[in-house]
């Protein structure tokens, strides 16, 4: 939960700024030139529900709503001041709120970002590198700077999120997240479609000024993570309402560190994956199923169910002492069978609807001895079910 300081800030630049002189303030032009005023409303449900040894099961279930005020500072520049209020369902959740503040240029193809990230759309980065539920979760709200260069044939974006910002004398480390992504349409015909994107995150811990002390034990000072993607993706147009695809990407994961030492929770060095599917896409639907292959992939940003490290929570005691079961467990060959599907609907530009549903299928046998009350995973089936409905203008 924040402080009321962030309210009150915004609260006072608001009014700070609609009290300049209507003179100074529209120069020659009208107030609606200057001014603009936009909303964002997300209402989300998602059940995941998981039985492996590798992802734990929750729900995400709330609204999101973000008003903001845009001023027209320059041709091609605005200032945007608003906030974000999220409030999951439940007696026992509060009103998570964060402030909105960001500057923006826009010319033709280019648009250049300061300040609160625009994160909607998870940066279009694939799930193992970058979960999606980031875009549900508070304390994952992004600071830092983002460009957007978009064409026809062409679509790049690169932004750095200053997560965890230290000062002299914190004990904390700095984090610090950010990527990389490129896609380019390849027309082969009319109606064949070739795709070939490119994807690299990085994840960054430590920095040079942050207190050493007992909190860094078995850490490394400086650790950098990188992950990335590159691929393929085949679209062939067959009929007027619908398509068909077929992708296939490879993923990769490597750790840096300055002074050497471990992998921390991440655990191995370098690790790889192949990910390959076919779809059948409409202008309301789809349906895909793919195979994933991962030998000891563990990408730190990315959804849970694909890596090969478990990041289940850890809730069993035995004479009082906790059982680090799950924070050891690894499953350094992974492959699962996944079958997704979603209907999308937009009932307006501004109000639209979208339902999915994943299965993953582990097919091999995975148990943690000598805890026998776990049972076993063979042939195992997750889920996860979702809806939202998104109104924004």
């Amino acid at each position: 939960m924040f402080s009321h300081q962030p309210r009150k800030l915004v609260i006072t630049l608001i009014i700070s700024s609609l009290l300049v002189p209507l003179k100074s303030f529209t120069q020659g032009r009208t107030i609606s030139e200057k001014m603009a005023f936009h909303f964002y409303n997300d209402n989300f449900f998602y059940d995941k529900e998981y039985y492996n040894f590798i992802a734990d099961a929750y729900t995400l279930a709330g609204h999101i709503v973000r008003p903001e005020l845009s001023f027209a500072v320059h041709p091609g520049w605005k200032l945007s001041i608003g906030i974000e209020a999220q409030k999951f369902w439940g007696i026992n959740t509060k009103v998570h709120t964060s402030p909105v503040f960001y500057l923006m240029f826009q010319n033709r193809n280019h648009g250049l970002r300061f300040g609160s990230l625009d994160r909607n759309r998870s940066h279009k980065i694939v799930a193992p590198l970058f979960n999606p539920e980031f875009e549900y979760l508070p304390e994952r709200r992004e600071w830092g700077l983002q460009y957007l260069f978009q064409t026809e044939n062409i679509e790049a974006e690169a932004w750095m999120d200053w997560h965890t910002f230290i000062r002299k004398n914190d004990s904390i480390r700095e984090i610090i997240n950010g990527g990389l992504r490129l896609n380019k349409k390849w027309f082969v015909t009319p109606e064949i479609e070739f795709k070939t994107p490119v994807q690299w995150v990085f994840h960054h811990r430590g920095g040079q000024i942050n207190l050493k002390g007992p909190y860094l034990e078995g850490k490394n000072a400086m650790f950098t993570v990188y992950s990335g993607m590159a691929g393929g993706a085949l679209t062939v147009k067959m009929f007027a309402r619908s398509h068909f695809g077929f992708f296939s990407y490879y993923l990769f994961h490597h750790i840096q560190t300055v002074s050497g030492g471990s992998a921390e929770e991440i655990k191995f060095f370098d690790g790889k994956a192949l990910w390959t599917g076919v779809g059948w896409y409409g202008n309301h639907w789809k349906t895909e199923v793919s195979y994933w292959h991962a030998e000891k992939f563990n990408a730190p940003l990315g959804a849970d169910i694909f890596q090969t490290v478990s990041r289940k929570t850890d809730r069993y005691y035995e004479d009082g002492q906790l059982l680090e079961i799950y924070a050891r467990h690894t499953e350094p060959t992974r492959f699962l069978w996944i079958w997704e599907a979603g209907y999308y609907h937009n009932f307006s530009e501004k109000f639209t609807f979208r339902t999915l549903l994943h299965f993953y299928y582990q097919p091999y046998f995975v148990s943690i001895p000598p805890y026998d009350f776990l049972g076993v995973a063979h042939r195992q089936i997750d889920f996860v079910i979702g809806f939202n409905f998104k109104y924004q203008f």
